[in-house]
């Protein structure tokens, strides 16, 4: 495994990190209808599009010694451990299990999806050049 992989998981932390806070942001000063991004349609929609966009990036970008699978697991964990950390710091509610097992679902569909689409790009790139 190659040493670059932690900025794989650092972005995949710092955008769903910072897409929480925005979102916590809109909720105290904007109505935004809840506190947790992934609760809403509108919330999920907006953390999917970050989280793809994060992660097609990182995989388009990534070193020659990363494959786009290992871009996939590094970027998906650093999201989901966000995911875990914002949750207790909100206040985990009483279904929680149920709510980090609907979570795992949206991160690894959207962080799948964007390494696809960044593996497309570096590939399309590539030939190009």
């Amino acid at each position: 495994m190659s040493r670059t992989g932690g900025w794989h998981f650092g972005a995949g932390a710092l955008a769903f990190g910072a897409t929480e806070c925005l979102w916590l942001l809109g909720h105290y000063f904007a109505g935004f209808p809840s506190a947790w991004v992934l609760k809403p349609t509108s919330g999920i929609a907006f953390s999917a599009l970050v989280l793809l966009l994060t992660s097609s990036v990182m995989t388009a970008t990534r070193k020659d010694d990363l494959s786009w699978p290992q871009c996939f697991v590094l970027a998906g964990t650093g999201a989901y451990a966000a995911v875990i950390a914002s949750l207790f710091l909100l206040g985990p509610g009483n279904l929680w299990p149920l709510v980090l097992i609907i979570d795992a679902v949206i991160v690894i569909v959207a962080v799948f999806a964007g390494a696809l689409l960044g593996d497309l790009v570096r590939d399309i790139r590539g030939r190009a050049a």
